[in-house]
Formats: C-alpha cells, structure tokens, sequence
C-alpha cells in the first residue's frame, strides 16, 4: 500500500514536470520553423514543419500524445540533431553523472572532514574558521565559483586541461588520465559549494551529538574520544546528511548545467543549454523528464538508507538528528 502510494506520487510528479516544462517551452516567444527552415521560408514550408512536427494540432492534444510516447519510452526526435532524443541522453548522460559523482565526492569528502575537525576542536579558533569558511563558501553562486577556478587554473596551473573532456580518439588508461584531468576544474567548481553545506552541516550535528547522555556514558566508560567522535557521533550526524542528499540532487544537476557550460564538459547540463538556443522542445522535454526520474530514483535510494542506518524511520517515526541512535 505504501508503495502504491510512493508511485503513483512520483507519476503525478512527472506528469507535473512534463506539463510545467511544456508549458514554459510553448510560451517561449518566436516560431522554431524560423529557426531551422530560416527567415526565407515560405509558408507552404513553413505550414508543412509544423505538420511534421506535430505542432498544428490543438495544445492540449500535443500534451497527451507527449504523455503516451513518455509512457512507452519514446521521448520524440530532436529538431537540432535529427535523431531520438533517448539516443542523445544515453550518449551525454555518463558524462554528467561523473561530474556529479566526482562534484558530490569531494564535497562530502571535505565537507564532512571539516565538520569532524571543527566539531572535534569545538570552542577553540579550528570552529570559527571552520563556520565561517563554510559559510562563505555556500554563499558563493555556482557560476562565480566555476569563473573562479577557471581563472585560478589557467593563471596558476597551466598544465591543467581545463576545457572540453579530452581527446575521443585515444584509448585505454591514456583516455581514462586524460579524463580525469580535464574532470579535476569541473568537479571542483560544481564540488565547493556543497562542500560549505555539509561543512555547516556536519559541524552542527556533531556538536549536538556530542552533547548527548550516551556520548557522556560513553565517555565515563573509558571510550576513546576518537572513537567517540569518529563512531558513535559521527553515525548520528549522517543522518541530516543523508536526509539532503536526495534534496541537493536537483541543486547538483542545475549547478552542472553552468559548469559545463563554464568548463565546455559533453554532459546533459550543456545539452540544456543548447536545446535552450536551438529551440529544441523535444531534447529539452525528454532531458527534463530524464532528470526528473533520476532525482526521483535517488530519493528512493536515500530514504533506503536512511531507514537502514536508523530503524526508526521504518516503523514510522523520523529520528532526531541527534538521538541516540547509535548507542551500541
């Protein structure tokens, strides 16, 4: 019963985000036909587009034709590239998926790290710097931070590949450093204000952990502060965490339409933005409703784990972020 209940939410949110991605690409002024036929079409030509298209029939009908070909699968031809909108996702998506795993791995990685540190330093000058450097950081707009480290790299580490994603033709482990060092600017940028919020995060949690009767009985039973710290506290201040990542997952995916757009990454976010140029409703609908599914997927995912570390949740009640749940 629950089940049924989550699906049919995540399918009235699909069909919702369709309906507001469609809606907003039909109020966009000026005619695609323009576009791709250019300014000397004649009407006959122009007329005959639009019928190819589908783009003279009633709004309401192109919507529920959109619905049926997204239920089966078939997210429609791109206007730009001639081809099915699902082959150029398939082709684009891996490379916007490791930028976020590697944007999303160092942000947890030095976030979280300087959580611990400030946490563990607490009422000393390490927490200030700690609170304040997080602060400033997640302040920061994603296209200023990617300017940033774009200047920053080219000025300092000229060695560093910073455009583009490599060369296509070359092969084996050579391909996978190139990669890897043209990912380093891009992952970077998209990494450091995420950073700030689980640093901010993370330095909370662990102070109000820390605070708590069990970490005090732990204390008096001759636990280690290391193990306290990194083991019993720490397991508690996961928990918000874990709780955000679903929520930062559409953070992270409108942060990588700017990077790569900064950086010149292949990946989907830069496909946004050339569907947006190009007028390209399909491609932009289709890439839409993909990234809908995918966030939709990952909450899924989240809330597994959630109630994985906290048994809690899956009897029905969400556990405060600094209960003793890990006590033993």
């Amino acid at each position: 019963m629950r089940i049924a209940a989550s699906l049919a939410q995540m399918a009235m949110l699909l069909m919702f985000v369709v309906l507001t991605v469609f809606t907003l690409v039909h109020m966009a002024p000026g005619d695609p036909a323009n576009l791709y036929l250019g300014l000397g079409a004649t009407n006959e030509q122009v007329a005959a587009f639009h019928h190819q298209m589908g783009m003279d029939r009633p709004l309401p009908e192109q919507f529920f034709t959109l619905l049926r070909q997204l239920l089966t699968g078939d997210l429609g031809t791109s206007l730009a590239y001639r081809m099915p909108v699902i082959d150029i996702i398939s082709q684009k998506l891996p490379a916007t998926l490791m930028l976020m795993a590697a944007g999303y791995l160092f942000a947890l990685t030095v976030g979280i790290g300087a959580g611990i540190i400030g946490a563990w330093r607490q009422d000393t000058p390490v927490e200030t710097v700690v609170r304040v450097a997080s602060g400033l950081v997640y302040a920061q707009p994603e296209f200023i931070v990617g300017i940033v480290v774009l200047v920053m790299a080219t000025t300092y580490l000229p060695w560093l590949p910073i455009v583009g994603m490599g060369a296509s033709d070359e092969k084996g482990w050579a391909a996978v450093g190139t990669v890897v060092l043209h990912l380093i600017g891009p992952a970077l940028a998209l990494g450091i204000a995420r950073a700030g919020i689980y640093a901010r995060m993370t330095l909370t949690a662990m102070l109000t952990a820390l605070n708590q009767d069990y970490v005090v009985a732990h204390r008096a039973a001759g636990f280690s502060e290391r193990r306290i710290v990194l083991v019993y506290a720490l397991r508690n201040a996961l928990l918000p965490i874990i709780t955000t990542i679903g929520i930062e997952i559409r953070f992270l995916f409108a942060g990588a339409v700017i990077t790569e757009v900064i950086f010149s990454w292949p990946g989907i976010g830069r496909l946004i933005f050339d569907g947006i140029l190009n007028r390209d409703a399909p491609l932009i609908i289709g890439v839409f409703f993909i990234v809908a599914v995918l966030t939709m997927l990952i909450n899924v995912a989240t809330d597994i784990v959630y109630a994985l570390l906290d048994p809690r949740v899956s009897k029905g009640t969400r556990a405060s972020t600094a209960g003793p749940a890990a006590t033993s």
